[in-house]
């Protein structure tokens, strides 16, 4: 993970009393909006699509609050690279002008992608703080690292928080392929700061998290796909040949497996944790571009948004922003959905052909081994995992 890690924030009380620095709060009728918005992954030239997508769902669900879910940066972009610091500015403050323009807090962690341009973390969690509405600014000092932290949401009243929306840099890429398992320390933080706002408010705040790398533990939401059904293969420990996976109806609440599964190929906890520590009703994901898919196990939304980019693959028009509408009554049943670029623009873009291409390109080895012809499964051990291409949407540059 890039970067330094700082100790744990020391400020339950500074988050409890989040209304004075303007915190976003629910509206006198009890209600607040959140979008996610997964992998922009743009370079030096953003699309006109992506910056549409932004403009007209920011406009058709008007959120109070906007979280980023990292990889907001197409950091394997050689021409991003060589842009240098004034080139990132520019994407990012090209990225986020449909927000600032209309003067929407947002939040931003960070994917496996950022760095890679060619700034750490801290520095490019410096740039975005110089923008208007960044709640990184206001309440990032708080936190455990950039990206890491808590945004209080306040109760309609101004009597203190009601909700916190949690925001965690879930790592990189690993240095003998994959990703990064989640950092133990990060759970502890967030399981430890949860804890200590319920002491500081003398009530027990609901908190919904947000990351980019998935849990392992989504695969628990899956099952095996019957002959004739479609699925998905399983990466790298997950993986089995011949094998294909599709959302499990136990545990399944809307949308669909859209591809492979990418997450750490050790399980350190993180699920188990903030299950156990009762705040947390929802963690929510990006980083596979082509899901959709939420499911409920345990008590806990496990989600996705897919990718809102259409400068690298994804899932043709139906890439999307994820909506969460809240009630101030009952915030752990959010309404879901997702404002798709085939419903708010249409289905004609600038460059048909490439997208076509992005659309139906693979990105992992598991994938490109699920379309070879298949051998009869064989009963016995099962079979360790294989390697993968380095990154999400490791293929994403062509």
């Amino acid at each position: 993970m890039a970067g330094t890690r700082r100790g744990f924030g020391a400020g339950p009380d500074s988050i409890r009393d989040g209304g004075k620095a303007g915190a976003p709060a629910f509206s006198k009728d009890g209600t607040l909006t959140v979008m996610q918005v997964a992998d922009v992954q743009e370079g030096v030239d953003v699309r006109p699509e992506t910056t549409m997508l932004l403009e007209r769902a920011l406009d058709a669900c008007e959120p109070d609050l906007v979280v980023f879910t990292g990889d907001q940066l197409k950091g394997y972009s050689l021409s991003l690279r060589l842009s240098g610091e004034a080139g990132i500015r520019k994407t990012i403050a090209d990225i986020l002008r449909p927000v600032t323009d209309r003067g929407i807090p947002f939040a931003v962690t960070y994917g496996n992608h950022d760095c890679q341009a060619g700034l750490v973390n801290e520095r490019l969690e410096e740039i975005y703080r110089e923008l208007p509405g960044c709640m990184n600014a206001v309440f990032g000092d708080e936190g455990k690292e950039p990206g890491t932290f808590c945004v209080p949401i306040m109760a309609s009243d101004g009597s203190g928080p009601a909700m916190a929306v949690w925001l965690a840099d879930s790592g990189g890429d690993a240095t003998m392929g994959g990703y990064e398992a989640f950092d133990p320390e990060t759970t502890r933080w967030l399981v430890e700061s949860a804890t200590e706002l319920d002491r500081s408010c003398a009530h027990r705040v609901p908190g919904i998290l947000f990351q980019h790398i998935p849990m392992p533990d989504v695969y628990d939401c899956l099952r095996e796909a019957a002959p004739g059904e479609t699925g998905v293969p399983g990466y790298r420990t997950h993986y089995r040949p011949g094998q294909r996976l599709r959302l499990d109806e136990r545990f399944a609440v809307e949308g669909e497996v859209g591809e492979v599964i990418c997450c750490g190929n050790e399980n350190t906890g993180e699920f188990d944790a903030l299950v156990a520590q009762g705040d947390f009703f929802a963690a929510f994901f990006g980083h596979d571009h082509k899901n959709s898919f939420v499911a409920r196990r345990r008590g806990m939304l496990l989600g996705y948004s897919p990718t809102a980019s259409f400068s690298s693959y994804g899932p043709g028009l139906d890439r999307a922003v994820r909506v969460l509408r809240f009630s101030e009554s009952d915030p752990r049943h959010p309404a879901l959905g997702l404002l798709s670029y085939r419903d708010l623009v249409g289905e004609e873009t600038t460059q048909p052909a490439r997208d076509w291409m992005k659309t139906h390109m693979v990105t992992t080895v598991e994938e490109v081994l699920d379309k070879l012809p298949r051998l009869p499964r064989v009963s016995g051990p099962d079979v360790p995992g294989t390697a993968s291409l380095p990154g999400d949407g490791a293929m994403a540059s062509m």
